[in-house]
Parts: structure tokens; sequence; C-alpha cells
């Protein structure tokens, strides 16, 4: 839990701008899946690494990869 309130403590001004593109970008893509799943009640990922490495970001996810993944790959 230490991992989410480090995360909680993060700034705008201290958010991580990526500098990725391409091919680079798309592990990104891993991380807001990871993130997403682990940010859930019933999520079956224990992973505060990953959510606080999104949190610490300034970066439009949704944008990019669509809304928040759900258990079965569909977006809510």
């Amino acid at each position: 839990m230490q991992a989410a309130a480090a995360a909680r403590a993060v700034t705008a001004a201290a958010r991580v701008v990526p500098g990725l593109a391409g091919v680079s970008e798309t592990m990104l893509w891993s991380l807001h899946n990871r993130a997403c799943e682990a940010k859930r009640f019933d999520g079956i990922l224990v992973d505060p690494d990953s959510v606080s490495i999104h949190d610490a970001m300034d970066y439009d996810f949704a944008a990019h990869f669509g809304r928040r993944p759900t258990a079965f790959g569909t977006s809510r």
C-alpha cells in the first residue's frame, strides 16, 4: 500500500511525460491494462508498482488505448 500512497502524493507538477512514439509507445498499453486490472475491486492482479507508475504519468491513456478495459477485454 506504500506505492499507492506514494502515487497519490505525486502532484501535477511532478508528473512524468513519456517521450515515446510508435512501437516504443505500445509498452504503455501493457502498463495501462495491468494498472487498470490492479485497481479493480475484483481484479486478479495485485501490482501496486504498475498502479503507482500509471498514476505518476502525465499521459492520456484513454485517448491512445481506449477506456479502461474490463476482465473480458472490452471497454467500459
